[in-house]
């Protein structure tokens, strides 16, 4: 990694076992960034820390009207992606960026979706992006 590029991580649990996503892990701290948490639970992690995102960075969790329209497929995935970045840059006027992006280098968002899936954290790792973030999936 090129000194000074930022690295956010993402995972998804769907179809894995705890053993897997522990080992993906690998003690980095996790961001929980799941709106239902009925598989797996903090204390299943084993991780530097372990941070629901609901809340400190509510931001982070997908809208549950957002979520509904793209499920029923109201709306599209690019259609989501949009209105979530929108969401995403109305949050960043409002909190102390620098403060929130220094928290952010190194952890782990995890959510539901399997890897080769759509999904909301990847359009966070989107976001980011801007601020000099790079995305890897574990």
């Amino acid at each position: 990694m090129i000194k000074g590029m930022r690295i956010i991580y993402g995972i998804g649990i769907n179809g894995r076992g705890i053993d897997d996503i522990n080992d993906k892990i690998n003690g980095k701290i996790v961001y929980d960034i799941r709106r239902s948490k009925y598989k797996y639970y903090k204390k299943d992690f084993k991780c530097e820390e372990y941070i629901d995102c609901m809340k400190i960075f509510p931001a982070f969790i997908t809208p549950k009207s957002l979520f509904l329209m793209y499920k029923s497929g109201y709306i599209d995935e690019k259609e989501f992606e949009q209105q979530f970045i929108t969401i995403l840059e109305e949050w960043e006027d409002v909190i102390n960026r620098d403060e929130v992006l220094s928290k952010l280098n190194g952890v782990v968002l995890l959510c539901y979706e399997k890897p080769d899936e759509f999904c909301h954290r990847k359009v966070i790792a989107k976001f980011l992006e801007r601020f000099g973030f790079i995305y890897e999936e574990l």
